[in-house]
């Protein structure tokens, strides 16, 4: 399951998107549904808009969309009528994320997570 590492900036992560087939990524453009989680990492975070947007939008399923352009990759997300996410990140796995929610928009930094030894 891709997993994607969402942060406001480096080293403060809001959450993560997870997307349901294996091989949306790989075999773009293609469909999948997906899932926002987590809870940020910091009190200070839960105030932050991307991290509220997150809180409020987590644990539930939504459908997303992706696309291959030659060397990035772009996840769109519409979570609620009025808002949209969308991820753009190169074959490196990193890039960015932007929410545009009822006109307003806050953009921060995306990568694919990866796992740490414990």
């Amino acid at each position: 399951m891709p997993t994607i590492a969402l942060l406001v900036e480096p080293g403060k992560l809001v959450g993560f998107l997870l997307i349901a087939n294996p091989d949306a990524i790989a075999r773009a453009p293609s469909e999948s549904d997906c899932l926002f989680t987590g809870v940020p990492r910091g009190p200070s975070l839960l105030s932050q808009p991307l991290s509220a947007f997150v809180q409020e939008i987590k644990n539930s399923e939504y459908h997303c969309t992706v696309e291959k352009w030659t060397d990035r990759v772009i996840v769109k997300v519409s979570p609620t009528s009025s808002a949209t996410v969308e991820l753009n990140f190169d074959s490196n796995g990193k890039g960015h994320w932007m929410v545009i929610n009822a006109g307003t928009r806050h953009s921060g930094i995306c990568e694919f997570a990866r796992r740490e030894n414990a």
